[in-house]
């Protein structure tokens, strides 16, 4: 491994997944997509490799009268942890999708280390907020028109 910085790039990012023993595909130049169980990440460099951004949807659906009480988790949950970021999105069909995100400037590089670290801890963090939002909202609760 590097111990001097270089430049973030999608093949570093796949490598270091693969060395973690993640499968990762990637999209395009500066997309890699990792489904880590039912959750599928959006690793993507931005800004001329200057941010690293990454981002998954919880990989249940809530209906549209649960969003206030999913903000309130979501915002409670961005003021006691650092990362990672969640927000609610309602699509056109009356779904919600929360959303947890982390963004991070890269502008002078990583070590391997560093990177390592990074997609570690980011994942890791992602896991935390997952389980706790599945732990406090299981699917009878998200789609109460079920439970008759």
């Amino acid at each position: 491994m590097a111990s001097y910085t270089s430049p973030v790039t999608r093949d570093r990012i796949t490598k270091q997944l693969k060395a973690m023993s993640f499968k990762a595909a990637v999209l395009d130049d500066v997309t890699v997509l990792l489904p880590i169980g039912p959750h599928l990440f959006r690793i993507q460099l931005a800004n001329n490799a200057a941010f690293l951004m990454i981002s998954a949807p919880w990989h249940r659906l809530a209906s549209i009268s649960c969003r206030d009480e999913l903000e309130a988790f979501c915002a409670k949950t961005n003021v006691g942890m650092f990362a990672p970021k969640a927000y609610t999105r309602a699509e056109d069909d009356g779904t919600v999708l929360v959303i947890a995100e982390s963004n991070h400037i890269i502008t002078h590089g990583l070590t391997d280390t560093q990177l390592n670290k990074l997609l570690s801890d980011c994942l890791q963090e992602f896991h935390i907020f997952f389980n706790h939002l599945t732990q406090d909202f299981p699917d009878i609760r998200l789609h109460p028109e079920s439970a008759s």
